[in-house]
């Protein structure tokens, strides 16, 4: 074990040590967790080390990649009385090589391989990650801890809960979403809830506060799917809740393998969840969550009867933070009074394709009528919602901008993108014109962070970028979303290379010396829907890739103090250190030359050549 230590301020800022594996790899550690690792230099380190837990172990990801620094971190705070005692919260980040079986890579499979756990769906794992499991179980018995927090994609195992049964702590359960709108992946199994998932959290209801999960929009298979969302809807009133997330997966994998029977669960049909006689039949107090999220759930449908029997489900007017994908939501916390600091909207896009998850189009003018309502907004999120902000009456526009802008310190504005082959025309999306976006500069003047879709033109994406520069001159966080690169754009467009990132941040920090921008981020690819595509579709959905440029934070910061790197690349090799197998996306360990050279050439925007070799292998996500 090896550490760096220039002062103790740098200890407490940084907290940085490594761990040297049975491979003799370094693994750099920035959280908590890696100070137990210290406290075993010498006294003075441990000192230092434990003055910087404060009680708290955060990061712990169990994998085979990692036996050695978790079992030795499991064994300190075993054997430390005195440790063990004052720790108060625990939190799991991840649980690594659980067994996700991912569609593309369906022939690497073997049917020994998929099996069925105690959750009634497939969840292999190697002997290494359930030992750290059990060690894990075992240190969390002796600790009289405050907190404890589950954030790993895979259900919480039953050893772990029967644990958690004899603790008197808060239970947190993230949301873990397999297939969100950043990464693609085929069988979020080690997510998804089942009969008997649900049913296992029941022993730990009286202690779980925070409740997220990912259940299936519709009966398939092996679901009861009815008998599923009745146990959730009982388990969410029997729990003391202050949180509570229900995501319903729409299409949770693309195909079938020709190698597995098929009573196999490969294929859910798509849908959305239409019917809340699940939550509604319930008796007593309502629910009184600050959090609330009930996405791929909609309302268009439903009879004025259960509409009554939800406004009393829910203290609406409690909810500080909320995320819907339909819009009649918001009639509850209109009704209720509700003043929200955090706000997320998920609408069907333009030209969707196959399933959508509102059985009609969205009511833009709900929606604006509510935000009116709205004068404590934080946080706002809208994706495929151009015209929630942004109408043909500018005056109408710069009030509404004007009334949700006071205290608005992040926003996301995006759109997702229809993909075709490169030879048919990708749908245009909706842009925030240059006006728009100085109106909305003039009503957020707190604003720090920024999301927002660009054009693809080189030159209008200069223009537009120098335009958002200057109106949002406090910016710490700005990510600017591009269309897909298609053949044909040349010379309107060039290729996007990690240079050309650098170059417009240097671009955009000569045009202000006092500029606080400390992060730039470039998406080539607008966030599309993996849950509502098509594989044939996901075909398409090539070269997609986040680019971003950041400075380095610290005391003696120089104008040229930066680092530039390609995100998925980063993303992909830290998964590698945990998983030597490990996918990204439909990316493999033998993808990563590829990605490199995505990285330095960009794609091609020039007409496509019979002689020309295709970057088919550009796939990304």
């Amino acid at each position: 074990m090896v550490a760096t230590i220039t002062s103790l301020e740098a200890w407490k800022t940084y907290a940085l040590c490594t761990y040297a594996d049975s491979s003799s790899k370094k693994i750099w550690r920035t959280d908590r967790a890696s100070m137990l690792g210290v406290i075993l230099v010498c006294k003075h380190w441990q000192n230092i080390g434990q003055s910087i837990l404060h009680s708290h172990i955060d990061n712990i990801i169990i994998c085979p990649e990692m036996v050695e620094s978790n079992m030795r971190l499991f064994e300190i705070i075993k054997t430390n009385v005195a440790l063990r005692n004052a720790i108060k919260k625990i939190t799991v980040l991840d649980v690594v090589y659980s067994g996700s079986i991912t569609g593309w890579n369906y022939r690497e499979q073997t049917l020994d391989s998929v099996s069925y756990g105690p959750y009634g769906i497939m969840e292999p794992r190697s002997q290494a990650t359930w030992d750290q499991l059990d060690r894990l179980a075992e240190v969390l018995s002796g600790t009289t801890l405050a907190i404890f927090i589950w954030s790993a994609k895979p259900r919480i195992p039953l050893r772990i809960l029967q644990i958690l049964q004899t603790l008197q702590c808060d239970i947190q359960l993230n949301l873990r979403e397999d297939y969100d709108l950043n990464h693609l992946s085929n069988m979020p199994c080690p997510s998804l809830e089942t009969l008997e998932s649900i049913s296992a959290l029941s022993s730990v209801q009286g202690n779980l506060t925070k409740l997220g999960v990912v259940v299936p929009a519709v009966s398939w298979d092996t679901f009861d799917h009815y008998a599923l969302l009745n146990a959730l809807g009982e388990l969410a009133f029997e729990a003391p809740l202050r949180s509570l997330q229900i995501h319903a997966a729409m299409r949770v994998v693309y195909g079938r393998p020709h190698t597995v029977s098929s009573a196999t669960p490969f294929e859910i049909p798509t849908g959305t969840i239409r019917h809340f006689d699940w939550i509604t039949a319930r008796d007593g107090s309502p629910l009184r969550v600050t959090d609330l999220r009930l996405t791929n759930m909609c309302l268009c449908k439903v009879n004025e009867n259960t509409l009554a029997e939800l406004r009393n489900i829910v203290r609406w007017g409690n909810l500080k933070t909320a995320h819907f994908t339909c819009a009649r939501f918001l009639d509850f916390l209109s009704q209720e009074g509700s003043q929200l600091r955090s706000l997320k909207l998920e609408f069907d896009a333009k030209g969707v394709s196959g399933e959508t998850s509102c059985a009609y189009p969205t009511d833009f003018s709900r929606v604006r009528n509510f935000l009116r309502s709205q004068t404590q907004l934080e946080n706002l999120e809208i994706t495929n919602g151009h015209a929630t902000l942004f109408s043909e009456d500018l005056d109408s526009d710069e009030r509404l901008l004007r009334q949700i802008g006071g205290n608005l310190y992040c926003l996301t504005f995006r759109t997702h993108e229809e993909f075709q082959p490169y030879w048919i025309p990708t749908v245009e999306r909706d842009i925030p014109s240059i006006t728009n976006v100085q109106a909305l500069g003039l009503a957020c003047p707190y604003l720090r962070y920024l999301t927002i879709d660009a054009p693809w033109e080189d030159d209008e994406f200069l223009a537009y970028s120098e335009a958002i520069h200057r109106s949002f001159p406090n910016i710490r966080y700005l990510e600017l979303i591009m269309k897909l690169e298609q053949r044909g754009q040349y010379p309107k467009r060039t290729p996007f290379t990690l240079q050309r990132c650098l170059d417009l941040w240097k671009h955009l920090q000569a045009l202000s010396s006092e500029s606080p921008l400390r992060e730039l981020r470039v998406a080539i690819g607008a966030m599309y829907d993996t849950e509502r595509r098509d594989r044939d579709h996901l075909s398409y959905a090539l070269c997609q890739r986040r680019l971003f440029v950041r400075r380095k934070v610290g005391h003696a910061e120089k104008n040229d103090d930066i680092t530039a790197a390609t995100v998925e690349i980063e993303e992909f090799e830290t998964l590698l250190k945990y998983d030597k197998n490990a996918t990204y996306g439909m990316w493999g360990p033998e993808d990563l030359k590829t990605l490199h050279e995505m990285e330095k050439n960009g794609s091609r925007t020039r007409q496509y050549e019979p002689h020309e070799r295709l970057f088919s292998i550009q796939c990304r996500r």
